[in-house]
């Protein structure tokens, strides 16, 4: 993956994006029943999303 493809979007990403990733984030928690581990990353995970930066989001919930 050369560095262009990691920044390859610039602006605003669609809001479909952001039901998507909420739905994600929501399905995760009802499949892994969380810790106080994951469930602090699932957080994280929502609010990265809800601040607008879904890429970092995805990033924090695949950890």
């Amino acid at each position: 993956m050369t560095p262009n493809q990691l920044h390859r979007h610039r602006g605003r990403y669609p809001n479909q994006f952001f039901v998507e990733g909420a739905e994600f984030i929501r399905q995760t928690k009802q499949i892994i029943h969380p810790g106080p581990f994951e469930h602090e990353l699932l957080q994280l995970a929502r609010t990265l999303l809800d601040f607008g930066t879904p890429k970092m989001a995805l990033f924090r919930l695949h950890e």
